[in-house]
């Protein structure tokens, strides 16, 4: 018996009216996480992660949408605004990156939680209040019963966090979206807010899906990671095949960035230091011919520019990646990406 996964998302189209036509920024993405699962979607900003997940929630405006994103088989891109109001928040919760802009400022904590739990059920203001407290407690927040009736502004940005994350979890939905959950906070908070979505996830049993531009952050909470760039998946795998055995230049660039205490995230004989991808991610009114990440790339043939490589499998089964760099030379390029810096 196959399990069907808890979301799947097929060809996933998204682009943007503007005076001069549509212009595409998400272009055939197909992913699935299963219950329980976390996906981290990583990459530059601009590559088409927030608006992916913008997009399974109906959130964006101005924008065509075509594709499937199938919640437990229902597709959500069928339903009316009725309909996707049904979802939000009671199937699927979400957590914004900047929590301050997400909160009312004119409402207190407490009434924001209450009005978020009734918007799902019949449940009478003291039960919502009673599960508004319990859910601050569950998040982590020192002294819930005080804290029940601050303002906004009386949070830390940490704290004002772990409210967000309160308030997607407070209809016990299946799946929980994090868009770059974490940017906004200084590095021990983001750290805090990490281990907070961990334990959750374990005690809870939901679904998590991680965006975010860092892959030390998937590094430590994610099962699978999917790379995008300029609006398609360039790779997806496990920690292992993303961290290990990656397949694709512009993976390995993001691996040289990320800052590390002990050494290089790949392994190699040279020194480690910090590195940039070189170049800018395309212009979404121009995007080049064939493999997008060509222009940026140091291992580029002359089929990179002018044919779309496949999202194809790698060296493991569910490692996939989309690069015309044959397999038997992917092992000594990564190598001298990691040292040279040439992702």
């Amino acid at each position: 018996m196959v399990n069907t996964p808890l979301l799947q998302v097929k060809d996933l189209r998204i682009a943007f009216r503007t005076g001069a036509g549509p212009v595409t920024v998400v272009d055939g993405v197909d992913f699935s996480i299963d219950e329980g699962e976390t996906l981290g979607i990583v990459g530059e900003s601009g590559s088409g992660k927030s608006v992916t997940c913008l997009s399974i929630l109906g959130l964006l405006e101005n924008a065509q949408v075509s594709g499937e994103i199938l919640l437990r088989g229902e597709n959500l891109l069928a339903l009316d605004r009725a309909g996707l109001r049904a979802v939000r928040g009671a199937s699927i919760g979400m957590v914004f990156q900047d929590p301050l802009a997400s909160l009312n400022p004119y409402h207190r904590i407490g009434w924001q939680l209450v009005e978020a739990i009734q918007a799902h059920g019949r449940t009478s203001r003291r039960a919502a209040r009673a599960r508004a407290l319990e859910l601050l407690g569950q998040v982590g927040i020192p002294h819930p019963a005080q804290r029940l009736d601050d303002w906004p502004h009386q949070f830390s940005g940490g704290m004002r966090q772990r409210v967000m994350i309160a308030m997607a979890l407070a209809n016990h939905p299946a799946l929980l979206i994090g868009d770059e959950p974490t940017t906004a906070l200084d590095v021990s908070v983001q750290a805090q807010i990490l281990e907070l979505l961990a334990r959750l996830q374990d005690e809870l049993g939901i679904a998590v899906i991680l965006v975010t531009h860092n892959l030390g952050i998937v590094a430590q909470i994610a099962d699978r990671v999917m790379v995008m760039y300029a609006g398609r998946v360039v790779e997806s795998g496990s920690i292992w095949d993303i961290f290990r055995e990656s397949a694709h230049p512009y993976t390995w660039g993001l691996l040289s960035s990320v800052p590390s205490l002990t050494g290089p995230v790949l392994l190699s004989d040279g020194e480690a230091r910090l590195r940039s991808i070189r170049g800018l991610p395309p212009n979404p009114t121009a995007m080049p011919s064939g493999c997008r990440f060509h222009p940026r790339c140091g291992f580029v043939m002359d089929v990179c520019r002018t044919d779309v490589p496949q999202l194809e499998s790698a060296d493991r089964p569910g490692h996939r990646a989309a690069c015309h760099l044959p397999p038997e030379r992917r092992t000594a390029a990564r190598l001298e990406a990691t040292v040279s810096g040439d992702g």
